[in-house]
């Protein structure tokens, strides 16, 4: 007999054998049981969740030899003619090639004859969403009243695609993702099935790799099996998938906290000499990152970091190295890496930059300061910068009055470095990251760029904003137009519930160190965007 694959091998047969669905399967016996089962269901949610399977159980318990039942016996002809696919009254349609009203007529053919072995006419259409308009309107007056022996069961992983008129007309079921911890002893008990030994960490592993998805997790173990025989580790799940372990993340995000750009370049060539997929990479440093981001929030549960306890535990101890700010930055940074790799087939130069970003987030030390401590103040503070030039608006090359009035009434925006005596925080108050989050409502690019600022509520209503130059320029643009900086303002003073004057200040890094002075005394602040499209272009600027 020829080889059968596990996930075939080990697919449900009952509803009990169905995992992480308990609020369907739950739903599908009651109705079983007391004989309310609808003429029309709609399974949506991810690939590999069960959506078929259930059709399909939902079949049997429809049309065993026993009754109707909720429990279907699996052995009865019925059963077994179902399991096999080839009960002439359980009829399986794939909407992703069958799309035509054409197909849809033929059903509806078919539809007006009595069953032939079974009490009960059943339809399951797999990615119902790939119907056309067409098809649908066919199908619409038939699933409003079928016979009274016809069942509809469609599934789909695009539910928002189905026509409306279909989904009132149709009991929804929406499919979960299964938690990583059952997908994980249900991997288990696969492999002692087979007579296969497999680490725990293996078996996290594969789950973190499957997303929630069953099916995948059944394959990959099946291809690491076939690698590894009878005993698989996770260095074989790494040797096979191409992904990062865990050490290695450690590793690297230290690596990263000690700013050191030549280990990092130096890892990232080990990772290409040993054929890793940098876009598998960059996904497993996201999510190492963004556990550091949860443990640092206080978050330490086993479900939401995806992890065993000694990973939680080694996640915990290098949290401390990073602020939130810098977590956020860095997030945000590998974020912006896995949009390029999907255009950018120089996978390696994207990783590259993405690690060196996240060093700019990062103290370049390997005691990083954490929560409570500050930042060491230069042994001198640096000058006072230049005031920036007010853009010069052209039309025939001078800005005419009313153009001018505007630009004079156009809120202050200081750019000053702070005093010793009156130092920045390291770290950004709740109430700044609230506001922070309500600017990136609306400014979206603003408010990556605002992720590793800080901002202090000082006296007489002013909130002194410390950001990196390229932030500072983009922040001052944004606050000197008339209804954008009106939004953001509106915005933050929400927060801080009173009016403020915006004080914004450039600085070179986000804990606080001012840009270095120029060989003048005074730091030279960048350019704005807009001044340099204008200068380039000939044009004015419209207020």
């Amino acid at each position: 007999m020829a080889y059968q694959s596990l996930y075939l091998k080990y697919r449900p047969r009952t509803f009990d054998q169905v995992i992480g669905q308990d609020h369907i399967c739950r739903t599908l016996r009651n109705a079983l049981r007391e004989g309310k089962v609808a003429h029309a269901y709609l399974f949506c949610g991810p690939r590999g969740t069960g959506k078929t399977t259930s059709a399909r159980i939902l079949a049997k318990a429809l049309s065993c030899e026993n009754g109707v039942t909720e429990s279907p016996c699996d052995v009865c002809e019925s059963c077994s003619a179902i399991r096999e696919g080839r009960l002439l009254d359980v009829v399986e349609i794939d909407a992703a090639s069958n799309t035509g009203v054409d197909n849809i007529r033929s059903l509806k053919e078919i539809l007006g004859y009595a069953p032939t072995w079974g009490r009960y006419r059943i339809y399951i259409i797999d990615e119902v969403h790939m119907l056309s308009t067409a098809a649908w309107n066919a199908l619409l007056k038939t699933l409003e009243e079928p016979p009274d022996y016809a069942y509809f069961i469609m599934a789909t992983t695009d539910p928002q695609k189905v026509l409306p008129t279909i989904l009132s007309r149709c009991q929804r079921f929406d499919f979960r993702r299964v938690p990583q911890p059952m997908l994980v002893g249900h991997l288990g008990e696969i492999a002692s099935s087979e007579g296969v030994v497999v680490d725990e960490a293996a078996l996290w592993a594969i789950a973190r790799l499957s997303e929630g998805c069953v099916r995948d997790a059944i394959t990959m173990f099946d291809q690491i099996r076939a690698y590894a025989e009878d005993s698989v580790t996770v260095g074989d799940v790494n040797a096979v998938l191409g992904t990062l372990n865990e050490d290695a993340l450690f590793t690297l995000t230290d690596i990263v906290a000690e700013g050191d750009a030549a280990s990092a370049f130096r890892v990232v060539e080990d990772l290409a000499q040993e054929g890793k997929d940098f876009s598998q990479v960059t996904h497993g440093l996201t999510r190492h990152v963004r556990n550091l981001l949860l443990v640092k929030s206080g978050c330490t549960s086993v479900g939401a970091l995806e992890a065993d306890e000694p990973t939680i535990a080694k996640l915990t101890e290098q949290a401390k190295r990073f602020t939130m700010p810098m977590l956020m930055g860095s997030l945000s940074a590998l974020s912006d890496a896995r949009d390029d790799l999907k255009w950018n087939h120089q996978h390696r130069l994207v990783l590259e930059i993405a690690l060196v970003t996240m060093m700019t987030q990062t103290p370049a030390t390997v005691g990083a300061p954490t929560e409570g401590s500050r930042a060491t103040k230069p042994s001198a503070p640096a000058a006072p910068p230049a005031s920036p030039a007010p853009v010069e608006a052209s039309g025939e090359g001078t800005a005419d009055d009313d153009d001018a009035d505007a630009l004079l009434a156009q809120p202050e925006v200081a750019e000053e470095p702070p005093a010793d005596d009156d130092a920045m925080p390291d770290t950004a108050t709740p109430e700044w990251q609230r506001a922070v989050l309500k600017v990136a409502e609306i400014e979206p690019k603003l408010g990556r760029l605002l992720t590793s600022s800080v901002g202090e509520f000082r006296g007489d209503n002013e909130l002194v904003v410390m950001v990196g130059s390229l932030g500072a320029s983009f922040l001052q643009d944004a606050l000197k137009d008339r209804k954008l900086g009106r939004e953001i303002r509106s915005a933050i003073e929400g927060v801080y519930g009173s009016e403020l004057r915006i004080t914004v200040r450039a600085a070179n890094r986000p804990n606080g160190d001012i840009a270095p002075p120029n060989g003048t005394g005074a730091a030279e602040p960048p350019a704005a965007p807009s001044a340099l499209v204008l200068d380039m272009f000939e044009g004015s600027e419209e207020i």
